[in-house]
């Protein structure tokens, strides 16, 4: 426990060298030398939701030492389902501003999103209920496999519905999405196509639990 929080703290002021090393390994490039759900991901379920509070506290800290930063505007997505699939219309939208001491720590740019996500099916991933998650878009890169991610399942109709899970590979341009305990959520009846449109970067806003 004490070596992930000495890892998180050297994270978050960017002087790991060693860790920066391992970006090369990377699909694509990554904004952060040491992203959450790594240390999320090889940790039990247990030891995970410790390692979030750890987190929460250093955080914290880290906030507390810095100066003041302009804020950063930020599109949300209010209703975003970690849970079963949800037609995206349905998903309110607005403005949603970020410190500038969390911006600068989650290294923010313009094209990021807000997702507040509701439902407790990625509990075991790391991801609360009502949590705000600061999510990436992809662009042209590919998912990589276990990947959080925001996904859309185009159907035959037209219409779109989302869900925020993680993305597999299952060979051939196979695709599963999986809950934070990896069960498999199925994809709706009708699904022409299937996006993952942003990845969690690790950020997150989150209420306390009791």
């Amino acid at each position: 426990m004490l070596k992930i929080l000495q890892d998180t703290l050297k994270y978050m002021k960017g002087i790991s060298k060693n860790v920066m090393a391992k970006e090369e390994l990377r699909p694509y490039p990554a904004r952060f030398p040491y992203p959450m759900w790594d240390a999320i991901e090889s940790n039990s379920q247990k030891t995970g939701r410790e390692y979030m509070e750890i987190i929460r506290r250093g955080v914290a800290r880290e906030l507390a030492s810095e100066s003041e930063s302009p804020p950063m505007m930020l599109m949300c997505y209010h209703g975003a389902p970690c849970g079963e699939w949800r037609d995206v219309e349905e998903c309110h939208r607005d403005d949603f501003e970020l410190s500038g001491q969390i911006a600068r720590m989650w290294r923010a740019h313009t094209s990021d999103i807000i997702l507040h996500a509701t439902g407790y099916s990625m509990i075991e991933a790391g991801i609360p209920e009502e949590a705000y998650l600061h999510m990436i878009q992809f662009g042209d890169r590919m998912p990589r496999d276990g990947q959080i991610c925001a996904v859309e399942a185009t159907l035959e109709d037209g219409s779109v519905l989302g869900t925020v899970k993680r993305w597999h590979w299952t060979g051939k341009n196979g695709i599963q999405v999986r809950d934070g305990t990896g069960k498999e959520l199925d994809l709706p009846k009708g699904t022409v196509k299937v996006d993952a449109v942003s990845w969690w970067s690790g950020g997150m806003i989150a209420l306390p639990t009791s």
